[in-house]
């Protein structure tokens, strides 16, 4: 089956507004080049009326996705038999959501995220795209071979970091070898623009621009600001305990 003709179709109506379609359309959004990832979702959110828990969900997606795309995209295109390029955008956004899920949240069974993502097509592409993500997503969990495993004692060409150390390690190789192409390699698995990985490691070296490639694809430090016409940081810190 070719995804080059699944042609997406609006929701349907009857379909309630969950996490994963808030984040769909906001990586839709994006893609228009509208605004900046927050702002999406932010404008997204407010009139969704979504309960706290399916908020976090969404905001996690949405970045999660954002921060990994040419990761995905890399790892997804190696399972689309006709080409990744042939796959419809809507699609490929129904996509990465789903293998951001199956690789980097454990908090989130593999058979729920499989779910979602082939109600989301079907609502997008018919049944023919539904048979499409079902079939490339549960080949690409099928290939897991370890869903976490020390880099230190992984195959980089097989190995998805995930942070800390840990990887998601599959059982065939999606990335270029490293020992061949140290640039494509680290562009890949920690989703930077291979000219811009290449004058890092033009002008830094390899450890340093693995340091800053690294650095550049983790999740970021949340911080809280105290309005000083209100509180301090000892205070606010007090009342959060």
């Amino acid at each position: 089956m070719s995804p080059a003709d699944l042609s997406p179709r609006s929701p349907a109506s009857s379909r309630p507004i969950s996490a994963r379609d808030l984040a769909l359309r906001t990586l839709a959004d994006l893609r228009e080049g509208r605004r900046t990832a927050r702002g999406a979702i932010d404008e997204l959110l407010e009139p969704a009326g979504l309960p706290p828990p399916e908020i976090a969900l969404a905001t996690e997606l949405v970045m999660g996705v954002v921060r990994h795309r040419l990761t995905l995209a890399k790892v997804l295109g190696a399972y689309a038999v006709h080409g990744w390029q042939r796959v419809n955008r809507q699609i490929q956004h129904i996509l990465m959501l789903g293998a951001y899920q199956l690789i980097w949240l454990d908090g989130i069974p593999p058979f729920a995220a499989v779910h979602e993502a082939v109600n989301q097509a079907r609502a997008v592409g018919g049944e023919r795209a539904a048979r499409f993500v079902n079939a490339l997503l549960r080949q690409l969990l099928r290939d897991v071979e370890h869903p976490r495993l020390a880099e230190s004692q992984s195959d980089p060409r097989r190995a998805i970091p995930v942070g800390d150390g840990q990887c998601c390690q599959l059982h065939r190789p999606v990335f270029t070898d490293p020992a061949v192409n140290p640039v494509a390699w680290l562009a890949e698995i920690s989703s930077h623009p291979t000219w811009l990985v290449g004058r890092w490691l033009h002008h830094f070296g390899r450890p340093a621009a693995e340091t800053i490639c690294r650095y550049g694809m983790s999740r970021p430090v949340t911080f809280l600001r105290p309005n000083h016409l209100r509180t301090d940081a000892v205070s606010l810190a007090a009342r959060l305990k």
